[in-house]
């Protein structure tokens, strides 16, 4: 859990040369949050609405122009917890990654008071 970012206000996150996002909070299906991340990251044609393709998406960021992507949640997603779990774990495999790499960073953001609930779902 790290790599999370962990704000009072998270939409007032200022970065320099990146991509912010401020993501859909409201969604309540996995369909919902594919779509989400479909339309608000501009994916690539390849994209196919499930989690081996959103985590190929965001381990190839050549779409990208600006060097950080910043994904803000201004609270957790209502998602049943084995959803909100995989997508937990696909954004900090993401993070991990490509925050040892000079080409690009990712940053999420969620707000402060959900650091408890995100903590025990990881």
């Amino acid at each position: 859990m790290d790599n999370f970012i962990f704000l009072d206000h998270p939409q007032e996150l200022n970065m320099e040369n990146s991509h912010v996002i401020i993501m859909n909070s409201s969604i309540t299906s996995k369909e919902e949050l594919m779509s989400d991340f479909n339309i608000k990251l501009c994916l690539p044609n390849y994209f196919a609405h499930n989690w081996d393709s959103l985590y190929d998406c965001l381990f190839s960021l050549d779409w990208i122009e600006q060097q950080n992507l910043v994904l803000i949640y201004e609270y957790i997603p209502n998602l049943d917890n084995e959803t909100l779990v995989q997508l937990l774990s696909i954004l900090k495999d993401a993070m991990n990654t490509w925050n040892k790499d000079d080409r690009y960073q990712i940053h999420i953001v969620f707000p402060k008071n959900s650091y408890q609930r995100i903590h025990e779902l990881i």
